[in-house]
């Protein structure tokens, strides 16, 4: 439904490498960049991106593919929509205009999402424009400068205000088409008995993008002294957030990431804070890689994000005990994702990021931020003597063993030199006395890594006893170099109609694969370039996945006819042995039955195999 000109014409001047870069850190190992694979959690990157081939394939779980099929899997588009998409970001000007068979053709789940999005959408310029442009928005544009926000910021990230009146927003939402069933599903609505009624109401609107920038849910908070919203039996929450639905989810979500990104893959740095809140003052107060989860502990799945983007962290979160619990836990889970740097910003007097802000000024802050960012293993320093008064000899010799179990975490050998001088000074224990009872800890650890190591050997000796089973045989191998002359070598067809009136391969989908070639090729007057064919396959995930290995796969680039056809006869001969072995298999049923002359027959045709086997 694209011209194939223009899709080629985008292929040849954006740089995959450059566009996934964007939303994974990639780092050039050999002649291709390696990353942390954005479709499936990983402790070590194998996400492989070849910027000679403009291909893409991770080493293990397998997804391959160019530029386009990289969106529609991250981003479930279609084929069309993704090539939009790569000429927006690569800055390609083209004129694609998503077709209303593309729409009919989405599933219902997918209509779905982008009608939710679209609601949203909505729902942040109605907010917004009430906020800005009405007396009822008034005293929450006040509220909002007083407290110190900005214009700018207030545009940059469209805060607005819900009405008081309740039934606003779903006659918009109907106006413009959309069922009660469709909005009752945008979690934008709240249903009293029969009816359906603004989910917020009084609430100045924090709108909440995902990665793309697109809105998907909100975070209300309340700003008017109102006691009739609070009375004994009720007590109205400080912030109302969005429930989860099919674009929002709360343990994956992460306020800011998508303008947060650009900074973040710059300087490998995130800044990570407790709520949307503290984002915004940071933001205003000039750091822009601070992301924030909702609601919520920071997950696995938020960690993966970041990680693929970055890799030092500054956990900025709240000062009192409830938040530094929160950083605690966030150390441990951002330990267990390794290869990144930990810090952690001190607050002052139990604040949190945006009342230090507040109190001591944007300036004071990026030079605390500069200056006053601390180890985890500082960190703990604090965070364990908050719980104890150190007051007993057995209360500072726990202190101490519990930092000296930290200090398996610092890799480096100076850094535990100087933290064991400082505790040798602080506690008057010999440094000596505190690194014999450090290598106690390490020997104990290093003997539990060790049984956990033989434990994942085990399991890997049985993975690869497994994957040796299904190892490449001759013909396989043979097989794959075959497929790859067939898309990148012109001749190889030719060759093969010379020696042979068919070939059979020995997978179903590399031989559909081979079938199509042969379909794709009569119906077309040019010849497809090995980049074109992955577009031939956006739609079929094992397909593609296999095109992108055959480009991918180290062979030599060409081949000589000969070479070629030493190819075929390896696939032939297997073919033989299987004949072979199958006449043998029927003279020893005839030697059963004791029938000479079916034995004679077959001994022949065996003999005959045999010489064509040679």
């Amino acid at each position: 439904m694209i011209p194939n000109e223009i899709i080629q014409r985008i292929k040849h001047q954006v740089n995959i490498v450059d566009l996934i870069d964007q939303f994974v850190a990639l780092k050039k190992r050999g002649k291709n960049h390696f990353g942390f694979c954005p479709f499936h959690d990983e402790r070590t990157p194998s996400f492989s991106v070849s910027e000679e081939k403009q291909i893409y394939k991770c080493f293990s779980c397998g997804r391959a593919g160019n530029v386009f099929s990289f969106f529609m899997e991250k981003d479930g588009l279609t084929f069309v929509e993704a090539v939009k998409e790569v000429a927006e970001l690569g800055n390609v000007p083209v004129d694609i205009h998503v077709s209303d068979q593309i729409e009919r053709e989405k599933s219902p789940e997918q209509l779905v999402v982008q009608n939710v999005i679209a609601m949203h959408q909505l729902a942040v310029e109605f907010y917004h424009h009430i906020l800005l442009h009405t007396l009822e928005g008034k005293t929450a544009l006040t509220y909002l400068l007083e407290r110190g926000f900005t214009k700018e910021t207030i545009e940059t990230f469209k805060i607005g205000v819900s009405p008081a009146q309740r039934h606003l927003l779903v006659t918009l939402l109907k106006n413009q088409g959309y069922s009660e069933e469709l909005i009752q599903q945008s979690g934008l609505v709240s249903q009293y008995q029969d009816t359906l009624l603004d989910r917020f109401s009084n609430r100045i609107m924090f709108p909440l993008r995902n990665d793309k920038g697109e809105y998907v849910a909100f975070s209300g908070r309340v700003y008017l002294n109102d006691e009739s919203r609070d009375t004994s039996e009720f007590k109205e929450p400080k912030y109302l957030n969005s429930p989860e639905t099919k674009v929002f989810n709360k343990g994956s979500f992460l306020f800011n990431l998508d303008l947060a990104r650009p900074t973040i893959r710059k300087t490998s740095e995130f800044m990570l804070c407790e709520g949307f809140m503290d984002v915004l003052a940071t933001w205003q107060a000039g750091i822009t890689n601070s992301v924030a989860s909702m609601g919520t502990s920071l997950t696995v799945q938020q960690i993966q994000q970041l990680k693929r983007l970055g890799n030092k962290v500054i956990i900025a979160y709240d000062g009192d005990e409830a938040g530094q619990k929160a950083t605690d836990r966030a150390i441990q889970l951002l330990r267990q994702a390794r290869d990144i740097s930990i810090y952690v910003l001190p607050m002052l007097d139990n604040m949190d990021p945006d009342e230090l802000i507040q109190a001591k000024g944007s300036a004071y802050f990026l030079e605390h931020v500069k200056h006053e960012q601390e180890t985890d293993f500082a960190f703990y320093k604090r965070f364990y003597r908050q719980h104890d008064a150190l007051d007993s000899q057995r209360s500072q010799l726990d202190y101490v063993d519990m930092l000296l179990k930290e200090l398996l975490h610092v890799s480096s050998i100076t850094a535990r030199s100087m933290y064991i001088k400082e505790l040798s000074e602080e506690f008057n224990i010999a440094e000596e006395a505190l690194q014999k009872q450090f290598d106690v800890f390490a020997r104990e650890t290093a003997q539990l890594n060790r049984q956990q190591k033989q434990a994942s050997q085990l399991q890997a000796s049985i993975q690869i006893e497994q994957s040796t089973k299904s190892a490449l045989t001759k013909r396989q191998k043979a097989e794959k170099q075959l497929l790859k002359r067939l898309l990148t070598q012109e001749d190889t067809q030719r060759i093969i109609a010379e020696t042979h009136q068919t070939i059979e391969f020995s997978t179903a989908s590399d031989q559909e694969l081979y079938l199509l070639f042969l379909a794709l090729q009569q119906s077309r007057t040019e010849k497809l370039s090995s980049l074109e064919w992955l577009d031939m396959f956006q739609d079929n995930l094992e397909l593609r996945n296999r095109v992108a290995d055959l480009m991918l796969s180290e062979f030599d680039e060409c081949m000589s006819d000969q070479e070629i056809i030493d190819l075929l006869s390896v696939m032939d001969k297997d073919d033989l042995r299987k004949i072979y072995q199958q006449k043998r298999k029927e003279y020893a049923e005839a030697q059963k039955a004791n029938d000479e002359e079916l034995m004679i027959s077959i001994l022949q045709e065996l003999t005959e195999l045999a010489k064509k086997m040679k």
